[in-house]
């Protein structure tokens, strides 16, 4: 017996310092509401067992009856708290109001206040004896109808805190899954030993009476809360409003623990993956989502449900409790709403750009065209009105080059038209020989002068068109240079790319002019050469077809290099 005492003893006293490690950590988390009620409530548990150790200690019977009934305090006030507590922390807050928590304190203060005074009526405790075993008191007792009524009390609300425990059970999964169990399991054992307690009594087991093993299985309930708080971070991540959060919200949810394993996860980011029947808890988030790995906040990945285009916009947040990494938060935010009113944007202003442009392009049209044309009209009427057979002569003349001019301008706009949906013919083609046949078939003046080199590489391109680009730059350097003078053709490699240049030493032009050498139907007004404006904006398309450009270097009176860089 005196082994049985003293181990009932040590038992106790555990219990009692591991409620105090509990409520201490409850009092560091009392800010928050829940934490405010988990605190009362282990407060209230930690009561009723010190009162129960007192118990043990006590020198007197009337001191052991003093503890006896101020321990139902503890108990009272405390049912009602974890009450509350499991209200808040399954989602239920918006049922907790005055009309609530007054009735319900209340009544455990009423509870308290008959217990306590019990000598005054005797409704609790029938009889109440002390018996002695190793300087330990332990307490015979028979109760009264009150008992009755406060354990109908306690067991009801025991009940309604494992209801509501087990409808939250039912809608979540994981580490939250885990803190409800864990919840629910404790709960269980308070009332499970007072019932088994009465059935070994009425067995004959008289030692029951004296070892009352009710206060000793709150030493198993502060056990599994403690796990709970050491293993699902019970209090840091609380599923206040979990459903709303994790199920209807339109974003993908994942939480880590500190090792990156997955101990939460919602059904939008479960849809990133093919259906499975396997639990996605505990496996490494990068494993699982290798795609999430090298993203960075802000970061939008592209996903295919059910052969439509979703996008999802990357975000993640590390989580801290005070200076220690407990894991991560990764939202995946459904951004395809934004993302296709960007692209209706977008094609709308491309859509805008081509009016605007096809606008500019049939104003520049129409004005070329019209000039010709009225110089046909006019030199046609003059035909028929002048005598002279030299002027009719003339104005027959000035008819064909305009129809010339006329028919050159639509066969540049066909072929810069063509080049818009045109696929290149690349074939190898080497350098040296295509820009001698180049310079070699040059009939005009000035004279076009090209040095072959034999280190030059073999790039690969369409000959026509590269062909007719270089022709373009060469008639253009004719036109704007002496007769005397000498055109050079070249071509050297710079890195990766061949330029080809085309260097003339006519008149140059202006850095106020050389922005827009390059625009469609652009012309230098202060010369008196003529041309469509057509031939330089085809030869950039010729470049760009090719992966390459084109750009031009020139000083006025020394002359221009317009320069083609292809990639090799």
């Amino acid at each position: 017996m005196v082994m049985i005492a003293t181990f009932y003893f040590l038992t106790l006293f555990v219990s009692v310092v591991t409620g105090i490690s509990i409520t201490i950590y409850a009092w560091t988390h009392r800010r928050q509401l829940v934490g405010t009620l988990f605190f009362i409530t282990t407060a209230s548990g930690t009561f009723l067992l010190v009162c129960n150790l007192l118990i043990l200690v006590s020198p007197t019977a009337q001191t052991a009856y003093f503890f006896a009934r101020l321990q139902h305090l503890g108990a009272s006030i405390g049912g009602v708290s974890i009450l509350l507590f499991i209200m808040v922390y399954t989602g239920r807050i918006y049922q907790l109001n005055p009309a609530y928590i007054i009735p319900l304190y209340a009544s455990a203060s009423f509870n308290s206040v008959i217990i306590l005074t019990d000598p005054m009526h005797d409704w609790f405790y029938w009889s109440f004896h002390v018996i002695q075993i190793d300087n330990f008191s332990f307490v015979q007792a028979t109760f009264n109808w009150w008992f009755f009524v406060h354990s109908t009390y306690m067991l009801v609300i025991i009940v309604w805190c494992s209801i509501l425990l087990l409808l939250a059970i039912r809608g979540t999964t994981g580490m939250i899954r885990r803190q409800y169990v864990g919840l629910f399991i404790a709960l269980q054992f308070p009332p499970m030993t007072a019932i088994l307690s009465v059935i070994l009594m009425n067995m004959g087991l008289d030692w029951i009476d004296i070892y009352n093993p009710y206060p000793i299985s709150f030493t198993i309930f502060n056990l599994i809360v403690l796990r709970i708080l050491l293993r699902d971070h019970f209090l840091d991540i609380m599923p206040v409003a979990y459903p709303l959060i994790l199920s209807e919200i339109p974003e993908g949810i994942i939480v880590t623990d500190a090792y990156n394993r997955i101990i939460e996860i919602n059904p939008l980011a479960k849809m990133h993956k093919p259906p499975t029947t396997e639990s996605y808890i505990g496996k490494l988030v990068h494993e699982t989502f290798p795609e999430l790995q090298f993203l960075k906040t802000g970061d939008v990945i592209t996903v295919n449900q059910a052969n439509r285009l979703v996008y999802f916009e990357y975000q993640s947040k590390e989580l801290y409790r005070g200076d220690e990494r407990i894991g991560r938060l990764i939202v995946l935010r459904d951004v395809t709403r934004q993302r296709q009113y960007q692209q209706r944007e977008l094609e709308l202003a491309l859509q805008q750009e081509r009016v605007i442009i096809l606008t500019k392009f049939i104003e520049k049209v129409s004005h070329e065209v019209r000039t010709p044309l009225a110089i046909i009209r006019n030199s046609a009427y003059l035909i028929n009105r002048v005598d002279d057979i030299q002027k009719r002569t003339d104005n027959v003349e000035q008819i064909k080059t305009q129809v010339l001019r006329i028919n050159r301008l639509v066969d540049m706009m066909l072929k810069i038209t063509h080049l818009e949906s045109a696929k290149p013919t690349f074939a190898p083609i080497n350098v040296d020989v295509f820009l001698s046949a180049i310079g070699n078939g040059w009939q005009s003046k000035p004279d076009v002068v090209y040095t072959p080199s034999g280190n030059l590489p073999v790039i690969h391109g369409d000959q026509t068109l590269l062909y007719e680009a270089i022709g373009e730059l060469l008639d253009n350097a004719s036109r704007f240079s002496p007769p005397d003078s000498t055109i050079t053709l070249s071509a050297t490699v710079k890195g990766q790319y061949l330029h080809i240049t085309v260097a003339d030493e006519g008149m140059g032009i202006d850095d106020k002019t050389l922005p827009f050498v390059f625009e469609m139907f652009w012309r230098n007004e202060v010369t008196t050469h003529s041309g469509l404006g057509l031939g330089l904006p085809f030869v950039r398309q010729i470049a760009q077809l090719h992966g390459g450009d084109v750009h031009v270097t020139s000083q006025v009176g020394v002359g221009s290099q317009f320069t083609i860089r292809l990639p090799i």
